[in-house]
Formats: C-alpha cells, sequence, structure tokens
C-alpha cells in the first residue's frame, strides 16, 4: 500500500498522541494511588446518549487541563479528518487496510472520549475479520463510522469555539 501525504500525517499524528498519553500515564501513576490508576482505557459506550464526546474522560486524560484538552482535540481533528478522507477514497483499499484505518481512528476516539468512533470503528473491524465477502455491509459500515466522525468533530468544533 502506498501512503499519502494525509496517511502520513494521520501517523505522525497518532504516533504523537500516543506518546503524549504514555507520558501522562506516567504522570498519573505518580501522583494517585495504585487503586486510581487502573485502566484509562475509554468505555466505548460510556458517552451520554446525547453527546459524541466525554468530556469527563477527556478531563480525566488531561489531568484537568484545558489547554491540553483544547491541544489534545486539535490533534485529533486533524488526524480523524485524514482518516475518513483516506476511507471516503477506499476504492482502491482493501478491507484489511480499511480495518487498519478503523484501528487507528478506534485507539485515538478512546484516548479522546469520542465513544461512537470507536463503537463505529469496532464494529468495522469485527467485519473485516468475519470469514467471506463483506461488500454489501461495508459500504453501510463506512458511512456510520464516517457520520460518528462528522459528530465528534462537530462537537470538537462547538467546544473549541
Amino acid at each position: 500500500m502506498e501512503t499519502t501525504p494525509r496517511a502520513r500525517l494521520a501517523n505522525v499524528v497518532n504516533a504523537s498522541v500516543t506518546m503524549f498519553f504514555q507520558s501522562v500515564q506516567q504522570i498519573r501513576a505518580r501522583r494517585l494511588p495504585a487503586t486510581d490508576c487502573g485502566s484509562d482505557a475509554m468505555p466505548e459506550n460510556s458517552p451520554g446518549p446525547n453527546s459524541p464526546l466525554d468530556r469527563v474522560h477527556l478531563a480525566r486524560q488531561c489531568l484537568g487541563d484545558r489547554e491540553l484538552e483544547d491541544e489534545l482535540l486539535g490533534l485529533f481533528r486533524l488526524q480523524a479528518r485524514a482518516l475518513t478522507a483516506e476511507l471516503s477514497q477506499s476504492g482502491r483499499l482493501s478491507l484489511e487496510e480499511k480495518a487498519k484505518i478503523a484501528h487507528t481512528l478506534r485507539g485515538s476516539a478512546l484516548a479522546v472520549g469520542a465513544g461512537r468512533i470507536a463503537s463505529a470503528a469496532r464494529r468495522f473491524e469485527e467485519l473485516a475479520s468475519t470469514p467471506g465477502d463483506q461488500r454489501s455491509t461495508e459500504a453501510r459500515a463506512i458511512d456510520a463510522l464516517v457520520l460518528a466522525v462528522a459528530e465528534a468533530l462537530a462537537e470538537i468544533e462547538r467546544i473549541r469555539g
């Protein structure tokens, strides 16, 4: 698979976000008692029913630092746009390549509290791992994932003003 500039940007952003969260986890491990340092993975169904973004989870991930939240949301926004653009032009990608994109989106979404994206990405990954021809449901799964991303991006724009 040839990597496009958008995909390279998404990979860089994903690596940056991953390194950032590893640093935050190290800080949290030093500041919080061991009983409070459980898994920071957000349950994929945890945002409120009307919210595409779990702000409480995001605040917890960023230790309440609003500037850090804003920076993280900005990075996520760039990555999500690049990856959904890649999926939208997915005629040239295999189902496995699309599943890798969905997996990247899922991890980033869980980090910022975008549970709807994580759920839609998980469903796409499950579809890709199901034996047989998945072309009939693939387009619907991509549409659901792109819609979840659009909702989260709209919420991020609303938050950031």
